[in-house]
C-alpha cells in the first residue's frame, strides 16, 4: 500500500504514471492499472536492429533522470 500511495502521487515524463487501483473486497488481489505505453515494454526492444549509441545515450539519460526523481521522492 505504501508503493501506490508513492506511485499514485509521482508525476515525471520518464515514469510510467499509475491511473487506478481496482480492490475487491471479496478477493485477496488488487488491480493496478498503469499509462499505456505506445513503444511498449523496455523488454521487448527488438535487438535485430540495435541501437545507435547515440539513441542508447538517450535512452540511458532518461532513465537514469526517472530514477533519480523515484529515489528523490522516497
Amino acid at each position: 500500500y505504501r508503493e501506490i500511495a508513492i506511485l499514485k502521487k509521482i508525476d515525471h515524463p520518464n515514469v510510467v504514471k499509475l491511473i487506478e487501483v481496482l480492490d475487491d473486497p471479496y478477493q485477496d488481489y488488487l488491480c493496478l492499472v498503469f499509462e499505456f505505453m505506445e513503444r511498449g515494454a523496455v523488454i521487448d526492444i527488438p535487438c535485430d536492429n540495435p541501437l545507435t549509441e547515440m539513441e542508447a545515450w538517450r535512452y540511458f539519460r532518461d532513465l537514469i533522470i526517472g530514477v533519480e526523481y523515484l529515489h528523490y521522492n522516497k
